[in-house]
């Protein structure tokens, strides 16, 4: 049907001048509400999440823990003196030995620190001395560094008896030994 000029409403379109959408609209007006509404439903969705992101409390931070503490054992044994054994053990240089005189003197003790010095005899019968500055561990292990690089690891056996083992690697030489000592009384 036309409608004269005259009739139309100042707000009616013509179909012609109509976006597309509309025309679609006309042809099928069952698919013009789906276009609103998938709109309106992700308009919800958007909204939904970001409602959940606002009210969701952010986790509180943990509390700083505190350093871990060192465990000193509750009385310190005393290392001073002079312990005296043998040592057993391989020298790349030497080869195995068994019974080579050793002695240990643990001149001054302060806490868990403690220095001193070692006497050892070479297979050649030659007497070496080495200044050794050591530990003890809160776990009863002892830990002595020496003069040529070598490292201690011991432990009491008993209050007056040792235990050390020495390692020592480098260019053209490798130790190993395990000394038993025993405390001098005085």
């Amino acid at each position: 049907m036309i409608v004269p000029e005259r009739q139309q409403s100042r707000h009616s379109i013509a179909a012609n001048d109509r976006p597309q959408h509309f025309i679609h609209c006309q042809a099928e007006p069952s698919t013009c509400m789906k276009i609103p509404a998938t709109l309106l439903v992700m308009g919800a969705v958007i909204l939904a999440m970001l409602a959940c992101g606002c009210t969701t409390q952010a986790p509180e931070p943990s509390p700083p823990t505190a350093s871990p503490t060192v465990t000193v054992p509750a009385a310190i044994p005393d290392l001073t003196g002079t312990w005296t054994g043998s040592s057993t053990g391989y020298l790349k240089s030497a080869g195995f030995l068994e019974n080579a005189p050793f002695r240990l003197n643990i001149t001054k003790q302060e806490g868990q620190a403690f220095k001193g010095m070692k006497e050892y005899v070479w297979p050649d019968g030659k007497v070496s001395n080495e200044t050794i500055a050591g530990i003890l561990a809160p776990s009863g292990e002892i830990y002595m560094s020496d003069d040529m690089k070598g490292i201690n690891i011991g432990r009491l056996t008993a209050p007056d008896t040792l235990e050390i083992i020495y390692l020592e690697d480098g260019p053209g030489e490798a130790k190993a030994m395990i000394s038993h000592l025993t405390r001098e009384r005085r």
